[in-house]
């Protein structure tokens, strides 16, 4: 379902399937894992800007719900790191605090699987599009 899923409407439909496996499977942590990934990237997906703070906020939530269960999970932890990231990203002038929990979710994927190649590769990620707002802003603030 998910590697099919390439618009909102079909991560929508993905987040309603791994919803009803969820709520089945309350002790598990998988099910609402992926809940919060096809959330995640229905927020990535949608091209109507005022819906992805909601989005990304109700990934978090379901993010927040996997930890509960299964609470030293790389996974998990790299997860949380690429939504709050992603929240930062939608307005990164008075969101860029929010770096200081991306790095720390991140950190905390390392401790626990220090060769996780998804969280290595957002942290590359993170690292490149930080520095590029920072080169942005410093540039605005030398132009003014």
């Amino acid at each position: 379902m998910l590697d099919s899923a390439r618009d909102e409407q079909s991560f929508l439909a993905a987040t309603n399937y791994f919803e009803r496996g969820a709520n089945a499977e309350t002790k598990q942590w998988l099910p609402i894992y992926y809940v919060a990934y096809a959330n995640l990237f229905s927020g990535l997906t949608s091209q109507d800007q005022s819906k992805k703070d909601a989005i990304f906020d109700k990934a978090l939530e379901q993010v927040s719900k996997a930890e509960a269960m299964s609470a030293n999970n790389s996974e998990i932890f790299t997860l949380k790191g690429f939504a709050q990231f992603m929240k930062m990203s939608l307005d990164p002038p008075s969101r860029l605090g929010l770096i200081w929990e991306v790095n720390a979710a991140l950190a905390q994927a390392k401790a626990i699987e220090p060769k996780t190649l998804d969280r290595i590769l957002l942290l590359l990620k993170t690292r490149f599009i930080r520095l590029k707002h920072l080169v942005v802003a410093k540039a605005k603030q030398n132009l003014c």
